[in-house]
């Protein structure tokens, strides 16, 4: 089967990240094109972040737009292909695709990764023959727009199961051995740390603790942040890379309890770091936000802006080895159940449908 993707691509944001896992996939038994924005384009994004070289199917083939026109590669009206999906179709030059998307004759999917119904019209001008949507959540927002018989909830892939030995992967990261390791990464805003920073501050007291934080900050922020996180706790170190996979894996080897910092949101959202890393074998810290709503004893919840309840949370990961594995096993249960090899799959059999 000859697949195109329309989508980002090569980037640190979660819209990305879900692409990427399927597209590659994909690439493993099938022929695969993707394009992906200009690197111009993206950078005026500060959520794309471009990250890798890029594979040799992956063409920068649009500008992304948010909607406006913009340019649109001619190839990708002669690929060919058996299936076209598209995913954040709010970013793409939408009045061109409209011109473009009756001479593509194969099977068109959309994949909504927004959280919110766009509201550009043209939007929903584009024709799609199956819309998939990742929870029960967006579908109820999606069927205010669209057929319900078009809409198929296929859940958010997760990266596979990678374990590795604690000792070993703080030897390769320059961590003491024995000391109690929180580990956050990313680039929330730095507010969405302070409940973490304050638990340091209280743990830190009992244990011999570190609380480290990667971030992939410009350059020229990398001071102020880090300046304004250590402010906040002598118990946090902050180091500043961009991370792929693989090193953020070697990172959460390394630690104790992951950190993930997220703030309140009244819309429909998912947390891409959480299924990036649920396999790790490192039990997942998080407040109780709708963006692991859909999710149960597979991460650690706390009630938002509860610090008392952050600390009963983690104290017990640290005190009750039976509540620590029993999360960690239910981790990787979901893990296995929603591997992107068996999403993609998903995917496929639902491309074999249309």
């Amino acid at each position: 089967m000859r697949i195109t993707m329309l989508t980002t691509w090569n980037a640190t944001d979660g819209t990305s990240y879900h692409a990427e896992l399927l597209g590659r996939e994909f690439a493993k038994t099938h022929k695969l094109t993707v394009f992906a924005p200009t690197f111009e384009s993206m950078s005026k994004d500060p959520h794309h972040l471009p990250i890798r070289k890029d594979e040799d199917f992956v063409i920068r083939g649009f500008e992304q737009t948010w909607g406006s026109r913009g340019w649109v590669d001619d190839r990708l009206c002669n690929e060919n292909c058996d299936v076209l999906v598209v995913e954040s179709l709010d970013r793409m030059p939408i009045p061109n695709l409209l011109g473009m998307f009756p001479k593509i004759k194969a099977k068109k999917v959309q994949v909504i990764h927004e959280w919110a119904l766009p509201e550009n019209p043209g939007y929903y001008e584009l024709d799609f023959d199956a819309i998939v949507c990742f929870d029960r959540r967006y579908k109820t927002m999606l069927v205010e727009r669209y057929p319900e018989e078009k809409i198929h909830i296929i859940p958010y892939p997760c990266h596979p199961c990678v374990t590795d030995n604690e000792e070993k992967a703080r030897e390769k990261l320059g961590l003491p051995k024995d000391t109690l390791i929180f580990f956050s990464f990313g680039r929330q805003p730095l507010t969405e740390y302070h409940d973490y920073l304050w638990l340091a501050n209280e743990l830190g007291k009992k244990y011999n603790l570190k609380y480290l934080v990667v971030r992939a900050d410009n350059p020229n922020d990398s001071e102020v942040v880090g300046k304004t996180l250590r402010g906040r706790s002598s118990f946090c170190e902050v180091r500043f890379e961009r991370p792929l996979v693989d090193r953020v894996y070697d990172y959460l080897h390394a630690s104790d309890i992951h950190l993930i910092p997220k703030g309140i949101s009244s819309n429909i959202v998912v947390s891409s770091a959480v299924f990036q890393c649920l396999g790790s074998g490192t039990p997942i810290v998080i407040p109780d936000t709708r963006y692991v709503e859909e999710l149960d004893k597979e991460v650690v919840k706390y009630r938002s802006n509860d610090r008392t309840h952050l600390k009963m949370q983690v104290s017990r990961l640290i005190k009750e080895e039976t509540f620590r594995k029993a999360t960690v096993n239910a981790a990787e249960k979901y893990v296995r159940g929603n591997s992107a090899q068996k999403i993609a799959e998903r995917f496929m059999d639902l491309f074999l449908s249309l």
